[in-house]
């Protein structure tokens, strides 16, 4: 199984987006995209996971798969008025 590193650097590249463009997209800082995909320790706020998965079109999940096995599903419940 990919690291979770692995698997936003693959995303990323396979966007064919550069860091830099891909933390403007997502409205992250340019440091912690590098550090998400350099250390597999450093764990990514969902509110961060959830701009990066968006930019790049893809599942939090797909991104960073250690995240979401520690807080479970990441799928927020719909609420019914």
């Amino acid at each position: 199984m990919k690291s979770q590193t692995s698997a936003l650097r693959a995303a990323r590249i396979a966007a064919a987006y550069k860091q830099i463009e891909l933390a403007e997209r997502a409205g992250v800082a340019v440091g912690t995209l590098h550090r998400l995909e350099l250390y597999p320790a450093f764990k990514p706020s969902l509110a961060t996971a959830e701009k990066l998965a968006t930019a790049l079109q893809c599942k939090v999940e797909d991104l960073f798969p250690l995240l979401a096995r520690k807080r479970g599903s990441l799928h927020r419940p719909e609420i019914l008025a």
